[in-house]
């Protein structure tokens, strides 16, 4: 059985972002990464599609150190979908925050409901209610 060369598996212009991912993989791992990003870069400008230049590939290549010009279009994209992650961080911030502030109330209540539970009698004591009745009449009989 003959091993593949990474040419041999070189995408063509209707290969999809994955295929072009997968491609940059095996390069990176028969040759050193800048030689890799460069043949990449070069079987890209010759094969590459608008129908491969996706948000995925663009991302995966930039931390590879490879920028993948875009186009208008693409730009707003991009801009959409990092708005859309940032609000999604911030909800999901809140959303512990919210969790947070329901167990602190939780904690509370239980504390509060055991310790009624324990001496209810301590919570209201007798003689104060008493003397309320007392200074609700002024002196005067209550009928």
């Amino acid at each position: 059985m003959a091993l593949l060369s990474p040419l041999d598996l070189l995408p063509n212009r209707s290969s999809g972002a994955d295929e072009w991912v997968e491609f940059h993989k095996i390069l990176n791992k028969s040759l050193p990464r800048k030689e890799s990003n460069a043949l990449w870069v070069k079987a890209w400008s010759k094969r590459g599609s608008n129908y491969a230049n996706t948000r995925h590939l663009r991302v995966y290549m930039e931390k590879k150190g490879v920028k993948i010009d875009t186009n208008s279009w693409q730009n707003i994209q991009d801009a959409s979908a990092d708005l859309q992650d940032s609000i999604g961080s911030i909800f999901k911030t809140g959303k512990y925050i919210t969790y947070g502030i329901i167990a602190v109330v939780l904690v509370t209540g239980t504390v509060f409901l055991w310790n009624i539970a324990k001496a209810p009698l301590s919570l209201i004591p007798a003689g104060r209610v008493a003397k309320g009745f007392k200074g609700a009449s002024r002196g005067r009989r209550l009928r």
